[in-house]
């Protein structure tokens, strides 16, 4: 319950982050935050009376939930090229069913055998920590986004007439 209770905040959180840094930056300092948070949990979590901090850690969580999902799918969807966005989400969402049982089966055997759970925590803090380490092969944000919705002439024609109607100089300096 308080870990659901937190991902409102998270949300909120991401939905500043989003638009204080890109998508991108917010998804990974988002991971990294959630790793951390993961790992941190592990590493304290040791022993039957540490189990108070066990509402702290899920509060963690919560706020890394609530802020990986929305920062995810934000830029999921600035980066589909329009007209394609029902085939991307659905690729998406076939990798995310694909690739998200793994973590949790390769914690339960781990569980099963009797490995210690904290080494259990610290190879979920790995999955996500991997997944960081993937989104920095992506290239620059900005340039993905106009690579996959270049504007039209008509739309910065419109922008120009915006920016005119505002009293604003949109005039190169170099058209002399």
């Amino acid at each position: 319950l308080v870990m659901r209770v937190f991902t409102i905040p998270g949300s909120f959180f991401s939905q500043k982050m989003v638009q204080l840094i890109n998508p991108l930056r917010s998804f990974r300092a988002s991971l990294v935050f959630f790793s951390l948070s993961v790992g941190i949990t592990g590493a304290i979590l040791d022993s039957p009376e540490e189990k108070n901090w066990t509402y702290f850690f899920a509060s963690l969580w919560g706020i890394a939930f609530g802020w990986v999902y929305p920062s995810q799918r934000v830029l999921q969807c600035t980066l589909i090229p329009k007209g394609q966005e029902t085939e991307m989400m659905g690729v998406f969402a076939f990798f995310a069913q694909l690739l998200g049982w793994l973590p949790p089966l390769i914690f339960s055997i781990m569980n099963s055998r009797g490995v210690d759970m904290r080494w259990g925590i610290a190879m979920i803090a790995f999955f996500i920590l991997f997944a960081f380490f993937i989104t920095l092969l992506i290239g620059d944000y900005d340039a993905a986004v106009l690579e996959a919705n270049p504007r039209s002439e008509k739309e910065e024609i419109y922008d120009e007439e915006d920016l005119q109607d505002k009293g604003e100089d949109t005039t190169d300096d170099n058209d002399s």
